[in-house]
């Protein structure tokens, strides 16, 4: 019950996933990052916290809608690159997510895409050998 009352008040911060960090700039629509959030009684959204990476300080957010929210898709901190082990079971049109961060000073983001064929395919599903590559 306390930790009911903690959220509902807006006292609790916990760890979620924000889709579109950029709200608003299509270049990030289809991403997601990792922060600290908190609900916001009054307005029935959420403020969120962004980790620092190096020398840069912590990013706030306001007014962040329900919709806007997941919970993180594997257990590895923002600060750490992902190991996958089924890269090898990839096929076209299969849709996946990979980690991004513009250079070091940044924590890593979650960007969804569908894999596609390789430039020497065409795609024709009776001749293709993209997965074999």
């Amino acid at each position: 019950m306390t930790w009911y009352l903690a959220l509902e008040n807006g006292n609790f911060w916990f760890p979620a996933q924000v889709y579109n960090r950029e709200n608003g700039h299509v270049g990030f629509m289809l991403s997601c990052y990792d922060a600290e959030l908190c609900y916001d009684p009054h307005t029935d959204t959420f403020q969120a916290r962004y980790p620092p990476h190096g020398r840069r300080a912590v990013a706030v957010e306001h007014g962040i809608q329900w919709d806007r929210l997941r919970a993180p898709p594997v257990d590895t901190s923002p600060h750490d690159l992902h190991i996958s082990e089924c890269l090898h079971d990839l096929h076209p049109g299969d849709h996946i997510e990979i980690q991004w961060r513009r250079n070091k000073d940044f924590p890593y983001g979650w960007w969804y895409g569908i894999v596609g064929h390789l430039e020497s395919c065409d795609g024709n599903e009776n001749y293709c050998r993209c997965h074999k590559s």
